[in-house]
């Protein structure tokens, strides 16, 4: 019985926490930072207001922890709101940005 409980208590800690994503329109970067609860593979994607991906970010493997990942987005994003989305694994957070 209780190792039934435990997997319901792991099942419900979320595996991407406090995500916040930062735009420099200056040197024209996309910052993300957020909490891995656990090693996983994580895929940030930014997509437009219409839901189509613009720039594919990141597809890969991290550890456990604080994550602060820095990406150039090489001049893709004109003016306007963008969706920044990290996925890892059944889990998708997506925050609101706006390029001025």
């Amino acid at each position: 019985e209780e190792a039934s409980e435990k997997l319901i208590e792991e099942a419900s800690e979320k595996l991407i926490n406090n995500v916040k994503v930062f735009y420099n329109p200056v040197a024209e970067q996309i910052t993300t930072n957020f909490k891995m609860s656990k090693q996983g593979t994580v895929v940030i994607k930014v997509m437009d207001a219409l839901g189509n991906e613009v720039l594919n970010l990141m597809n890969g493997r991290l550890d456990a922890g604080m994550q602060n990942l820095s990406f150039d987005s090489n001049g893709k994003l004109t003016t306007g709101v963008y969706f920044v989305r990290v996925t890892s694994g059944a889990e998708t957070v997506v925050k609101r940005i706006s390029v001025r």
